[in-house]
């Protein structure tokens, strides 16, 4: 079982080719299948999970065949409610900050089939588990593609992610 509670905002700016988005949410979710954290070989059912937070994007097209996206998500409770054994634990992998920025270009001219693209994704610290006995490191990936339409129904795209292999 589950329960959602959203309210947003979208504002649509065509003149400076911009659309942002903002939104607070709730989800409640009960009874989910989760690993038994006594024997792995079997499977619970949890209780109560609740989580809550904000996300905001921006899409935005700033020269002819550039295309940016900025999103932000922050979680501010993750949360067991009702447990018989997790009850006020934080859920597991689930960050209190997570950002992405992406830019897409396609070529134009002789070019004009082919296109590039670079991201940047970082996703902060989080809980290792459901017991809350570790923490995982906060990180942040670099990519890059390239392709190409080849026709109408046809494109390919090659990609490179974790560029460097650097951790910030």
């Amino acid at each position: 079982k589950s329960r959602q509670w959203e309210a947003g905002v979208k504002f649509n700016l065509p003149e400076a080719k911009t659309f942002i988005t903002l939104a607070a949410y709730r989800l409640e979710k009960n009874n989910l299948k989760m690993a038994d954290p006594d024997d792995p070989q079997f499977s619970r059912l949890s209780g109560l999970r609740r989580s809550q937070g904000l996300e905001a994007a921006l899409h935005t097209r700033p020269l002819h065949g550039l295309d940016f996206t900025a999103n932000y998500a922050w979680t501010a409770k993750a949360r067991f409610i009702r447990d018989d054994r997790f009850a006020g634990h934080t859920s597991a992998n689930v960050p209190r900050h997570a950002i992405g920025l992406f830019a897409d270009y396609r070529f134009t001219g002789a070019w004009s089939r082919l296109s590039a693209s670079l991201g940047l994704s970082y996703v902060g610290q989080r809980q290792g588990n459901d017991l809350n006995s570790f923490r995982l490191p906060a990180y942040t990936l670099f990519n890059l593609s390239v392709g190409q339409q080849v026709n109408k129904m046809l494109s390919w795209r090659v990609g490179v992610d974790n560029i460097g292999n650097v951790r910030l």
